[in-house]
């Protein structure tokens, strides 16, 4: 490990015991200290990164941008988060317009993106952990919609002429039936939907 290693390594270690809480800033700090003195390195040399502005394209949910922002909060609490608007590339806007027939291609705006100020390593941290769990949210999110359907006694029964379901559909249907159990059924207006 070379020695710009060994300081990027200490610099996160030492924003967890920063921002870290309990005993999880506690163990940062023991490790911070046990590390610097193994490799002989002065903790007011590691200086702190600077900070700068980074964009990041999550997609038009507005879950997927929660979740962005929720994740670098976690990291630092005072880290301004905001929504953006990322034009799209003019290829893309050009291929867009050749798929709706349009002869020329104009690019919606809508926010796509989430603009943070923070260090590029808790940027870095941010955007792999997003790839990890905006995956996990998607799937619970399936689940949830199925167990909705469940408790409010919507969704349609098997059907014997389907295929068999994978392992992945046999996952998110017990996921769905473990949800269902606390989901409270709907009050439909019973002079509406007699």
């Amino acid at each position: 490990m070379t020695r710009d290693d060994l300081i990027a390594r200490l610099r996160k270690i030492a924003a967890l015991a920063a921002n870290g809480v309990g005993g999880e800033a506690a163990n940062a700090v023991a490790l911070l200290d046990s590390i610097a003195a193994e490799h002989g390195i002065d903790l007011n040399d590691l200086g702190s990164e600077r900070k700068s502005m980074h964009t990041y394209r999550t997609g038009r949910e507005q879950w997927r941008r929660n979740l962005f922002c929720q994740i670098l909060w976690r990291l630092d609490k005072n880290i301004p988060c905001y929504n953006a608007m990322v034009p799209a590339s003019p290829a893309k806007v050009r291929r867009r317009a050749r798929r709706k027939g349009r002869a020329s291609g104009v690019s919606r705006k809508a926010f796509d993106a989430v603009r943070a100020e923070c260090t590029d390593s808790q940027f870095v941290e941010a955007v792999a952990k997003f790839e990890v769990l905006q995956r996990d949210y998607a799937r619970q999110l399936k689940a949830f919609h199925r167990a909705f359907l469940l408790a409010n006694d919507l969704l349609c029964d098997y059907d014997p002429a389907s295929p068999e379901p994978t392992d992945e559909q046999k996952s998110l249907s017990a996921d769905a039936m473990r949800l269902s159990q606390g989901i409270f059924e709907s009050q439909l207006h019973p002079q509406i939907f007699g």
